[in-house]
C-alpha cells in the first residue's frame, strides 16, 4: 500500500514538471516559427504584365542562398535576389513564390561576393555635400577602411530595331568609395587615382601592370584598385 501511494505522489508531482518542459518546447517553438512567418508576410514580388528583353535583378535573376539579417534576427540559407528595377529585396518562400521584405527592418543579405545593404540615409544641411549616399539597396563589395559600394539601377525602356519595338532593361550602375567620412562616386581609373593622390605613381603602375581593364570590367579593375592602395596604406 505504501508503495501504491508513492507511486501515486510521485505521478502527479512529475506531471507539472512534463507540462512545464512542454509549454517551453511549444514556447521555443512559436518563437522560432513566428520569426519565419513574419519573414515571409510580406507582398509578392512584381511581375511584369508584358515581354521584357532581360531581367531586372541584380547580376542573376537566380534566387541564390545567403544570410539574411531580419528584424534582428539572423536567418542562413534564405534564397534571395535584389530587384534593381523595383529596387526591392526578395526571398523565395516555402511555397516557391518571390516575397518582399520590408527594406526598413533589414540589416544585410550576405553573399561570398559582396553584402546587400539598405541605406537609410538622407543627405541633411548639417552633412556635407556628397558624404552621404542616396537612399536604396547597395552591394558592399569590400569592408575594409576603404569600402566599395555599387549601386545599380535599371529603367525600362523601349528599343526599336527593324522596324520591331520591344521592351528592355537599361542598366546604370555607379560605384562609390568611403574615404575620409565622404562617400566618393568613382566611374575610371582617373578618378580611383585622383582620389588617392597620394600613391598616384604606385597605383598607375600597378593597374599597367596587372592590365586592369576599366573599360570592359571597369568594377573588378576599380576594386583591385583600391585594395592595392589599402595594402601599401594598411599600417599608416
Amino acid at each position: 500500500m505504501k508503495d501504491v501511494f508513492f507511486i501515486i505522489c510521485v505521478f502527479f508531482l512529475a506531471v507539472p514538471v512534463r507540462i512545464q518542459a512542454q509549454e517551453t518546447e511549444i514556447k521555443d517553438y512559436l518563437d522560432r516559427s513566428g520569426a519565419a512567418v513574419l519573414l515571409y508576410t510580406g507582398k509578392e514580388e512584381w511581375k511584369s504584365p508584358f515581354l521584357i528583353r532581360g531581367h531586372p535583378y541584380l547580376d542573376t535573376d537566380e534566387y541564390r542562398e545567403g544570410e539574411l539579417m531580419f528584424a534582428g534576427r539572423i536567418y542562413p540559407g534564405v534564397r534571395v535576389r535584389l530587384n534593381t528595377y523595383t529596387d526591392e529585396l526578395s526571398i523565395l518562400s516555402p511555397l516557391h513564390n518571390g516575397i518582399i521584405v520590408p527594406s526598413d527592418r533589414i540589416e544585410y543579405a550576405r553573399f561570398p561576393e559582396y553584402t546587400i545593404i539598405y541605406n537609410r540615409q538622407f543627405p541633411s544641411d548639417e552633412v556635407k555635400a556628397g558624404s552621404a549616399l542616396p537612399p536604396g539597396y547597395y552591394a558592399r563589395i569590400t569592408t575594409k577602411n576603404h569600402a566599395v559600394y555599387r549601386r545599380e539601377i535599371r529603367d525600362l525602356v523601349t528599343k526599336s530595331e527593324n522596324l520591331q519595338s520591344e521592351w528592355v532593361f537599361n542598366i546604370r550602375s555607379r560605384l562609390y568609395i568611403y574615404k575620409d567620412g565622404i562617400y566618393h562616386s568613382v566611374g575610371s581609373k582617373g578618378s580611383v587615382l585622383k582620389l588617392f593622390r597620394d600613391r598616384r605613381r604606385e597605383l598607375n603602375r600597378y593597374a599597367s601592370q596587372e592590365r586592369l581593364n576599366f573599360r570592359d570590367d571597369r568594377v573588378n579593375s576599380i576594386v583591385a584598385l583600391v585594395g592595392y592602395y589599402e595594402s601599401m596604406t594598411e599600417n599608416q
